[in-house]
């Protein structure tokens, strides 16, 4: 048996920037902000968690 990992780079992450999207799919918005946390892609996706689980 092989186990192959999944690996996911910025390519393959959406940056989230919509609140409603962001309130939908949170694990989207964690993925995002990992992916996209430098530079100014990364801006959103930071601020998108607190004002989803409000």
């Amino acid at each position: 048996m092989t186990l192959t990992p999944l690996v996911l780079g910025p390519e393959g992450v959406p940056v989230v920037t919509d609140a409603e999207q962001a309130m939908a799919a949170p694990e989207v918005v964690v993925l995002s902000a990992m992916a996209h946390g430098q530079g100014e892609a990364g801006e959103a996706p930071r601020q998108r968690p607190a004002k989803a689980m409000r």
